[in-house]
């Protein structure tokens, strides 16, 4: 029987989740199976073994979610964020033995590794699959500036602050979309993302993807939940929703986009290298 591969797919209105996962798909042989991250299958849902890249914020739906999942999932699990919210579920006596036995765990931030470090955990900070990306075969447009997900206020700022074309863009969507649809739209963003002279964020999972296809850009930090970017942060160039919008405080050169840092390149490096061996494995 040959080897079967899963892929999550997610419930959410939220485009990052689905990058996520198009980072991991670009590993797979095949998706055989597709997962709902928040509902993971359990003992009685899964007839075979099936190989899943376990990657990404676990779990917005936690009351969903049945932890530990299947005998059957064989995960690799890195890139592994685990949510305030879910840490009953996922630090229970019964989901840490989980975690035990599925050694070392990739964290892809330094809260969810100090949470399981400090539970006896081997863990490591892998960084985010995401950084995995590769660039598609799209031109660079220098007069392209992308605008993603940022407020009123930050958008007219920025069209004051350079003539380039700006184009504005969101990582929400319409949760109640299919798998495939949401997959599309994600990667329209990243072919966009790639083609552009320089990017403005607030969303993570656009300024990962772009330091991962070397477009210049700026994270903006205005997340309540900031634990998710310990760690990630180093990675790429931010600054404060206030620095940004305030006079004198903080200046961007649209006209010449400074370079991402390269901080990046040995954890993709590494998680590359990981999740190969993970597959080949079988």
């Amino acid at each position: 029987m040959s080897q079967k591969y899963g892929l999550l797919v997610y419930s959410t209105d939220n485009l990052g989740d689905e990058i996520q996962s198009l980072a991991a798909q670009r590993f797979l042989p095949s998706a055989d199976y597709h997962f709902d991250r928040d509902a993971l299958p359990g003992d009685d849902d899964l007839g075979e073994s099936v190989k899943l890249i376990m990657n990404g914020w676990f779990s917005h739906l936690s009351q969903r979610l049945r932890w530990p999942p299947s005998k059957n999932l064989d995960p690799l699990i890195t890139s592994f964020h685990i949510s305030p919210g879910a840490q009953s579920l996922f630090l229970s006596e019964s989901g840490l033995q989980y975690l035990k036995e599925k050694e070392p765990i990739g964290c892809r931030d330094l809260y969810t590794l100090g949470l399981l470090r400090r539970r006896g955990i081997k863990s490591f900070f892998s960084a985010c699959l995401t950084l995995t990306l590769n660039r598609p075969s799209v031109e660079r447009d220098d007069n392209l500036v992308v605008a993603n997900d940022l407020s009123e206020e930050m958008l007219v700022k920025i069209s004051k602050d350079t003539d380039k074309h700006v184009v504005f863009t969101s990582n929400k969507v319409d949760g109640t979309l299919d798998a495939k649809s949401k997959f599309q739209k994600a990667e329209a963003l990243l072919r966009l993302y790639a083609k552009a002279s320089c990017v403005v964020t607030t969303r993570l999972h656009c300024a990962l993807p772009c330091i991962a296809m070397n477009t210049p850009v700026l994270l903006i930090n205005r997340a309540a939940d900031t634990e998710r970017f310990f760690g990630l942060n180093a990675f790429v160039f931010n600054t404060s929703e206030f620095d940004f919008l305030a006079q004198d405080r903080f200046y961007y050169d649209f006209e010449n986009p400074i370079e991402n840092p390269k901080s990046h390149l040995p954890y993709r490096e590494l998680l590359i290298q990981s999740v190969e061996r993970f597959i080949g494995a079988s």
